[in-house]
């Protein structure tokens, strides 16, 4: 609050004097976090916050290539939009975020928000190896960076206990303990920056049978042409 102490006069003579008080509102600014990253189609969960008590916030954000959402917008302190990443790579969309106090508007705020991709397995669905020999089977994705994990169940005829790993490569020696071929599903999933990816991709593994050795047997003696 500011006073001003005004004195009216007339004629040489001085009036009563009058205080005005007028009160100046601050000028709020934004002090949340001027970034952050999500997964995709994730809500934001993002809190405009300001030094100024009582503030209030207005935000935009305009179309973005690779952003399948709409341009939006809210009069909220609480961001939540779930924006839908297209793309294999990360995308920003920039939020401008104004805060308000009293009617008087703030410096306006850029938030950007990073959105990760949804990471999907490019590589071969399914393989054949021989019994007892490595899989050898290397995941890939169109999302540059993409980290892996796997599991497989136990299966009947597989004499391999179930198993997991984290890496793109899958080296298991499979053994087949039966005498036609056996499938081994890998469930194999991407991820991005700590985002999973979906759906979790299937690899199927055809085990073929271990021959059993040949049987040897004695000389024996033949007649000519028999």
């Amino acid at each position: 609050n500011v006073t001003y102490i005004i004195t009216p006069g007339y004629g040489g003579c001085a009036g009563t004097p009058f205080n005005l008080v007028v009160t100046v509102n601050p000028t709020p600014t934004i002090n949340s976090a001027a970034a952050k990253t999500v997964c995709d189609v994730t809500p934001l969960a993002y809190t405009a916050t300001s030094a100024t008590a009582g503030a209030t916030f207005a935000w935009t954000r305009a179309l973005v290539a690779g952003i399948s959402n709409g341009a939006g917008a809210g009069a909220v302190a609480l961001i939540n939009e779930s924006l839908d990443n297209t793309t294999t790579g990360t995308v920003n969309a920039t939020y401008i975020i104004t805060p308000s106090y009293g009617g008087c508007a703030g410096t306006p705020f850029n938030l950007v928000v990073t959105v990760n991709p949804t990471a999907v397995v490019t590589s071969a669905a399914a393989k054949t190896v021989c019994s007892n020999t490595s899989v050898a089977y290397t995941a890939t994705s169109s999302t540059a960076g993409a980290t892996f994990a796997w599991t497989r169940a136990a299966v009947a005829g597989i004499s391999n206990p179930a198993g997991a790993g984290a890496g793109a490569n899958i080296n298991e020696s499979l053994i087949n303990t039966t005498a036609a071929d056996v499938n081994a599903i890998y469930i194999i999933t991407p991820s991005f920056g700590g985002c999973p990816g979906t759906p979790p991709f299937n690899l199927t593994v055809t085990v073929h049978p271990q021959f059993p050795q040949a049987q040897l047997h004695d000389d024996i003696s033949i007649c000519n042409n028999t």
